[in-house]
């Protein structure tokens, strides 16, 4: 698997990876790119093919494959996009000290631990980890298992193991239908701070002109005049 990486200062290197399928719009993976080249972010936007196996299933097997490669990795949803051109310096400030995991919040209602839905996690719609810590943390797989959805199970060895925890709240939520612990909400168009943006809710009609948008609002605020298309190879 060819991986391209970020040179990190003291030798390091940064992979950002995003997956995606034909089971959804095109449109989105470029949209995405645009705005990753516009921060001169390398982004490795990885073909996979959903929905035969779960995004779990394939971010393990591309950790797998490429973990002798990188120093830290980024992951971001195929409809999720930084918001700011230091992103990167910013994250790896984060997750240098090799003890920490880092990213969006979510929480996965549907699954109940100890009678309870209140497990924040980190959410591989925008998450960030050292190797060092990934490999302290047992190589956590990133599908869903019986206590959590995907990339779920490395927020539950952080906790369990002492580890560090940032989490991104929602600072806007355009469709606020899922809640988390502390009486927030996200859900369609959820904004975490001024650092990242998930469109989340892609079977919606509206989700690829919705997203479209974000990322026209971000180059365009960031410098890069609007742009009106973009060129699919």
């Amino acid at each position: 698997m060819i991986l391209s990486t970020i040179d990190l200062p003291g030798g390091s290197r940064l992979a950002i990876i995003s997956l995606f399928g034909s089971n959804r719009p095109t449109t989105i993976v470029d949209w995405q790119r645009k705005v990753f080249d516009h921060f001169d972010a390398t982004i490795n936007q990885i073909d996979c093919p959903f929905p035969a196996q779960s995004h779990g299933y394939f971010l393990d097997r591309v950790v797998e494959r490429t973990i002798d490669r990188w120093n830290y990795l980024m992951v971001f949803d195929m409809d999720a996009i930084p918001l700011r051109p230091d992103f990167v310096g910013h994250v790896w400030d984060k997750i240098r000290d090799g003890r920490t995991l880092f990213g969006g919040a979510q929480q996965s209602n549907h699954i109940l631990v100890n009678g309870s839905a209140q497990n924040v996690y980190v959410s591989p719609c925008f998450l960030a980890i050292s190797r060092d810590l990934y490999l302290k943390l047992g190589r956590p797989t990133f599908d869903h298992t019986p206590r959590g959805d995907c990339a779920e199970e490395l927020t539950w060895r952080v906790k369990e193991r002492g580890f560090n925890l940032g989490l991104v709240y929602p600072s806007k939520v355009v469709d606020p239908c899922y809640p988390l612990d502390n009486g927030l909400h996200f859900g369609q168009g959820t904004t975490y701070g001024d650092l990242a943006y998930h469109n989340f809710c892609q079977d919606r009609a509206n989700s690829e002109t919705m997203f479209v948008d974000k990322c026209k609002e971000t180059l365009a605020r960031h410098g890069a005049a609007e742009p009106l298309s973009v060129s699919t190879p």
